[in-house]
């Protein structure tokens, strides 16, 4: 029905918005936006225009070729979406973001706040400055759980930012590849430095200590004196325990009898160690009555 049950119509519309779109085939046409054909040439002119005018030095064939849906949306939420997406970030080139992203024009006001949130979250304002307008624009593309995990891993593993690129963050946020690229979460990263750092360290100066201190300076280096001779007085971490020789997993290399003497060598060394580790221990930690 409608439009589509008049080939006589259908064919100049058709004709008419390639003229206005001459890089947009129409196989192209019909496979991105048919919707485009339900209106008149007047009515794509005139949403042309509006956003040449909503977005000043921003190429409107190139955006509309590139994502020709865009110009099926209502004019007062085309407006509304310009202009939330010209003042989103500190830059003075959005429109050409944009430009590089058509698809934003097509988001909800919602979705494209939360996505500059997170991105504010994981970039500071020196950097969205000055990074390149194709990174910023294929990274307001993203969905926002993405995004959301790139704020996780900027946070808790800072590491990842030097040794990848914007866009090779954005494809580890997939949700299957960031669980097997950023397994460790939190709570597990806390624990595993809960075991390196001695506890004794990890003490925090609270401002009501400060009270009366003339330099707060000295007052922290005597504090940290007395910090590290508490960690030089506890025991010795227990080393983990001798790892097996590899050789001994191969067949015909090594004898029986020559295997079962590494096993004994093996434990004698281990027995012996957690034998001077808890010796050391009673001496200085001796336990309470």
């Amino acid at each position: 029905g409608g439009v589509w049950g008049h080939p006589q119509t259908l064919a100049p519309r058709l004709n008419a918005i390639c003229q206005l779109l001459p890089a947009l085939e129409p196989e192209m046409l019909a496979r991105l936006s048919p919707d485009l054909l339900r209106f008149r040439t007047q009515t794509v002119q005139h949403k042309i225009e509006l956003l040449a005018d909503q977005l000043p030095g921003a190429d409107i064939v190139r955006m509309a070729t590139a994502w020709p849906s865009i110009l099926a949306r209502a004019d007062d939420k085309l407006i509304a979406r310009c202009q939330e997406l010209l003042h989103l970030l500190p830059r003075r080139d959005m429109h050409k973001v944009i430009e590089e992203a058509p698809k934003l024009l097509t988001s909800t006001i919602d979705e494209i706040r939360l996505r500059a949130s997170e991105l504010m979250k994981c970039y500071s304002e020196l950097n969205l400055t000055t990074m390149k307008r194709t990174y910023v624009a294929k990274m307001l593309s993203y969905p926002g759980s993405r995004l959301k995990r790139l704020s996780h891993v900027t946070r808790y593993q800072p590491r990842a930012r030097i040794y990848h690129t914007p866009m090779e963050l954005m494809y580890f946020m997939k949700e299957r590849a960031f669980d097997e690229r950023f397994k460790p979460r939190r709570h597990r990263y806390l624990s595993a430095r809960k075991e390196r750092v001695p506890k004794t360290i990890r003490k925090l100066i609270h401002a009501e200590e400060l009270v009366g201190v003339r330099d707060a300076f000295q007052y922290g280096e005597q504090k940290l004196r007395e910090w590290q001779a508490e960690v030089a007085a506890e025991p010795p971490m227990l080393p983990p325990p001798p790892t097996r020789d590899p050789r001994l997993n191969t067949k015909g290399e090594f004898s029986r009898r020559t295997r079962e003497r590494e096993r004994t060598h093996q434990k004698k060394v281990w027995k012996e160690l957690k034998t001077t580790y808890r010796g050391h221990r009673d001496a200085v930690a001796p336990p309470q009555k």
